[in-house]
């Protein structure tokens, strides 16, 4: 039987290859498994810049915009 999730122990220490509980966008009733590393390129721009902001596309998508690019 599974653990609930409050009862597992803190990791103080984050590394890139842990694992990260998640539920699948196109399947919600499926659970699957992230690497740490996995959700940094995914969310992090190649080549970020200082004052870089994280935006929504309206669609459920998110993309960044330079800080000097007024859309």
């Amino acid at each position: 039987m599974a653990k609930k999730i409050f009862k597992y122990e803190l990791d103080n220490s984050i590394s890139d290859e842990d694992l990260l509980l998640g539920s699948d966008a196109e399947n919600s009733s499926k659970t699957k498994t992230y690497k740490v590393q996995d959700l940094v390129t995914f969310v992090v721009p190649p080549n970020p810049q200082p004052g870089d902001i994280l935006k929504s596309d309206g669609e459920g998508g998110v993309y960044w915009s330079p800080s000097n690019d007024p859309s």
